[in-house]
């Protein structure tokens, strides 16, 4: 499972929009356009830093699910 597919997929499980996650990211401190949640979503670009550590705390992924996400972002970001 790539990345943009394991987010995608959370968003889905809880039922959040990318607009919901937009407006949750940005309640938290952290701009981002809706064109990037897009490309998060669909595997174009994935979020880094404190970006990824936002969109996981919006989509409520912790510990080892967490972990793995950003590993598989680094992953995918080696391999671009």
């Amino acid at each position: 499972m790539t990345p943009s597919e394991k987010i995608r997929g959370r968003a889905m499980e809880i039922g959040v929009t990318q607009a919901g996650i937009r407006r949750e990211m940005e309640r938290r401190g952290v701009l981002v356009s809706a064109a990037a949640v897009s490309m998060w979503m669909c595997g174009g670009r994935l979020p880094s830093g404190r970006r990824l550590e936002v969109l996981c705390e919006v989509l409520a992924i912790y510990g080892r699910d967490a972990t793995e996400l950003c590993a598989a972002v680094a992953c995918w970001e080696g391999g671009s």
